[in-house]
This record gives structure tokens, C-alpha cells and sequence, in this order.
């Protein structure tokens, strides 16, 4: 059983997500918060696998949440539920090490399909997020005039193009990096490339070695960097 915290300042849409996802028979939502401040309690407190943050909250967000659970050791597994007006917000949570990133409209399915795939140690994004990613990554990069705190924290992902990281993949391995770019779970790619779940998870292993990269997020946004090229 999956143990999730919910946290949104949005209380009929927090407890609308407890009663979603309490029918889905591997997750429990074992407590439901308002701001920051207290997904740091109850983290402390039912030292749950995955907490559910939203972003914008008053009294503390969820960027400085994250900051302060990861400052406190915290190895909690991080989705955060975004808009696609939180580009900074998003690029500071990636930063920190946030493993997720949903859309508020995502439906109950993918919000428990994102919740199995980064307690199993996964990274997942919604669609259209790994391009805004890219984007703020890439304005960071160019602008010397911005402070230190805000470059990108990744440097596996700095001066790599798309042929130099990718050439060694295979053309089915790149296949399922460009599904990862677009969002997709590893359920999904196994059913668009006809391939068992268990294949997909071992083929992004592979990839992730070759490419000297830590999750699917890297993977996503170097992709997409080298795709605009």
C-alpha cells in the first residue's frame, strides 16, 4: 500500500483527492493539509511515500516546503500539482528534486497512475511541462545578469546536444525517450509501443546509463533541448 499525503489550500479539492484515490486499492491517503507549513508536519508525522504538494499556498508554498523537507532529510517522494502559470515554481521544484509535476486538471487515473510510477522510483510530468522546463532552464542559461540561486542546478544537462547524448540509443530506446518527453508513463509507452511495463522500465535504465543522467526529468528536458535545436 502506497501512503500519500495530500496537500492544497483548496480544501474541497484536497479532500475531493483523499476520496478519489481512496478507491484506488494500492493507495491509502493517510492525511490531508493546507500549506506548507503543515505538509512538513504531516510528513514528519506519517512518513508517508509520496506527498501530493501544491504549489501556490499562503503561509508557506511548496517550493519552500520542499526546500526545507529536503534541508531536514526528508527523502519523500514529490508531486507537485501545477498550472501552466507556475514556470518558476516548476524550475525550482525541479531544482530541489521534486519527482513529479501534474497539471490541477489532471484526471484521478493519472494522478495514481503518477503516484505508483515515482513511489517505484520513476519521475513523471505532465504533458507540455518538460517544455516550459526546457524553456526557463534555457533563459537561466543565457542571462548572466541573473543570480547565482537560479541556474540550473543539473550540469549533466549543460552543453549536450541531442546527437552526442542519444547516438549510442537504439531506435526502439529512442522511441520511448520521446514518449518520456511527451509526458507519457511507463504504462502508456507500453501500450502505444506494444511492450510489457517491465520491458519499458528496463529500457529506461539503459538509457539513463548511457546518458549519465539521474531520472526521467533530465531525460525529458535534454531531449526536448536537442529536439529544438
Amino acid at each position: 500500500m502506497i501512503q500519500v499525503v495530500v496537500v492544497d489550500d483548496q480544501t474541497l479539492l484536497a479532500e475531493g483527492l483523499k476520496m478519489l484515490l481512496s478507491k484506488e486499492p494500492d493507495i491509502e491517503v493517510v492525511a490531508v493539509g493546507a500549506n506548507g507549513l503543515e505538509a512538513i508536519q504531516l510528513v514528519a508525522n506519517f512518513q508517508p511515500e509520496v506527498l501530493l504538494l501544491d504549489i501556490r499556498m499562503p503561509e508557506m508554498d511548496g517550493v519552500e516546503a520542499i526546500r526545507r523537507l529536503r534541508a531536514q532529510g526528508e527523502n519523500v517522494k514529490i508531486i507537485i500539482l501545477t498550472t501552466f502559470n507556475d514556470d518558476q515554481y516548476i524550475h525550482e521544484g525541479m531544482a530541489l528534486g521534486a519527482q513529479g509535476y501534474l497539471l490541477k486538471d489532471a484526471t484521478p487515473a493519472q494522478i495514481g497512475e503518477a503516484i505508483r510510477a515515482v513511489a517505484g522510483g520513476s519521475s513523471v510530468m505532465a504533458p507540455g511541462v518538460a517544455e516550459r522546463v526546457f524553456k526557463k532552464t534555457a533563459a537561466v542559461e543565457t542571462e548572466p545578469s541573473l543570480p547565482m540561486a537560479e541556474a540550473p542546478q543539473d550540469s549533466n544537462l549543460s552543453g549536450r546536444s541531442l546527437p552526442e547524448c542519444f547516438r549510442d540509443l537504439t531506435e526502439r530506446e529512442k522511441d520511448i525517450v520521446a514518449l518520456v518527453a511527451e509526458g507519457k508513463s511507463n504504462l502508456e509507452i507500453s501500450e502505444t509501443l506494444y511492450l510489457t511495463e517491465g520491458t519499458v522500465k528496463n529500457h529506461l535504465t539503459k538509457i539513463l546509463g548511457k546518458c549519465c543522467l539521474r531520472d526521467r526529468t533530465q531525460l525529458a528536458v535534454l531531449w526536448i533541448r536537442g529536439s529544438l535545436e
